[in-house]
């Protein structure tokens, strides 16, 4: 078995999850066994995991929030077109005013 502090690779936190007494209902825990995936993600393939989900998540408000269709539009920003998260740098810092 395999402790937390020596856990090296995915297969073995796996394994060691496996010990864990899970509710019935969460034994096929998708998001659980994403967020260990993620874990073990190489730098390159995270960053790129995060800013694709950043991206979708940038197209929705600008598609359904007036707010951020604006302020995307003033900036000349198109969530679209986002392929890292320095990409970001293109925005305007938003503060409570706005």
């Amino acid at each position: 078995m395999v402790s937390e502090s020596t856990t090296t690779s995915r297969r073995e936190e796996l394994e060691f999850q496996e010990s864990w007494r899970l509710l019935p209902g969460q034994k096929d825990n998708r998001l659980f066994h994403r967020l260990i995936d993620n874990e073990f993600l190489d730098p390159g393939a995270r960053d790129r995991r995060v800013a694709d989900a950043l991206r979708r998540l940038l197209k929705h408000a600008e598609r359904y929030v007036p707010f951020f269709t604006d302020c995307f539009a003033e900036a000349g920003f198109k969530a679209a077109e986002l392929r890292e998260v320095s990409d970001l740098s293109r925005l305007p810092v938003l503060s409570r005013r706005h």
